[in-house]
């Protein structure tokens, strides 16, 4: 699976969730990127990680809601791929 360049990435996430700090931001798309790298193995090696991190994932990690101490998620919690 092709995802975003990261520059990309940011860039929605950052629009999603506006309220997040950049640093936070780009350090949630540096983790993503370690996770897929590690899900998707490296040469012959079989995959370390079984599931991965979607935009669609990451937007939602950023949402303000979560940001919040004390304030209970409203969304679904169900990963994209539905496990």
């Amino acid at each position: 699976m092709d995802y975003p360049e990261p520059a990309e990435e940011i860039a929605l996430v950052g629009a999603a969730a506006p309220d997040l700090p950049a640093e936070i931001v780009a350090k949630m798309i540096a983790v993503a990127g370690e996770v897929r790298r590690l899900f998707q193995g490296e040469g012959e090696a079989p995959a370390a990680v079984e599931v991965t991190f979607s935009t669609r994932t990451l937007v939602a990690l950023g949402l303000p809601d979560l940001a919040v101490p004390g304030r209970r998620r409203t969304r679904s919690t169900t990963p994209c791929n539905g496990r």
